[in-house]
């Protein structure tokens, strides 16, 4: 807490700065940005997302319109999705039941 504590008095000092400050095992996370920085983030293209995905799909892909989704919960992808390196993994989305399903391609 001592450096959320830190990075309050920091922008009362200036706060005109951004800032940022995090702290591990707790709830609490401060963030602080200027209203100049706020504008410049907000001013940035926006990519479209999909509401209703449906077809092929790849993960964390930095092209074209993006969706959020779930996986199927098999114990199984969820291992291979940690232990692999995932960028650019193929697979299929789909809208079902009111949320988002991506399946990864096998292999």
């Amino acid at each position: 807490m001592d450096l959320i504590a830190q990075a309050g008095r920091q922008a009362l000092a200036d706060a005109g700065a951004p800032g940022l400050a995090g702290a591990i095992d707790t709830v609490a996370v401060l963030r602080l940005f200027s209203d100049t920085l706020q504008a410049e983030i907000d001013a940035r293209p926006h990519v479209s997302l999909a509401k209703q995905p449906d077809g092929s799909a790849t993960l964390l892909d930095q092209t074209g319109e993006r969706f959020v989704a779930n996986t199927p919960r098999h114990r199984e992808l969820l291992w291979d999705l940690q232990d692999r390196e995932s960028l650019g993994r193929r697979g299929t989305v789909r809208s079902e039941g009111g949320r988002n399903l991506f399946v990864p391609d096998r292999g």
